[in-house]
């Protein structure tokens, strides 16, 4: 599993490459908690690359989701394919997460 971030228009992006499983999950957290540490008013969790995500994972997912509305920030997704958008679709993250198809979607919809 690989997490970087970097600024895109005035949002954090956040990408997870590789697998994150219920082994890696707290790896996650902590890693994610790193990249957050910069308060962002804008961040998108860009999952190009990520091929798997477990409950584990996905809870990690919801908890970010939560502390970040609890500072006001603004949250999105994007970049989910196959079978990690069918677990998102499947566990109604697509309700309380917007998930875009790509980085510039996600950040463009800040901006309206």
């Amino acid at each position: 599993m690989n997490v970087e971030k970097w600024w895109e228009r005035g949002s954090l992006v956040v990408t997870t490459e590789g697998r994150v499983n219920g082994l890696n999950a707290a790896e996650y957290r902590r890693r994610l908690d790193d990249a957050l540490e910069e308060e962002s008013p804008a961040v998108v969790l860009n999952f190009e690359g990520l091929s798997y995500i477990s409950s584990a994972g996905l809870r990690v997912v919801l908890q970010v989701a939560k502390g970040l509305r609890r500072r006001g920030a603004k949250f999105a997704a994007c970049n989910l394919d196959g079978p990690v958008l069918d677990v998102f679709v499947t566990v109604g993250f697509d309700r309380i997460i917007p998930l875009h198809s790509s980085v510039d979607s996600a950040v463009a919809s800040f901006l309206e």
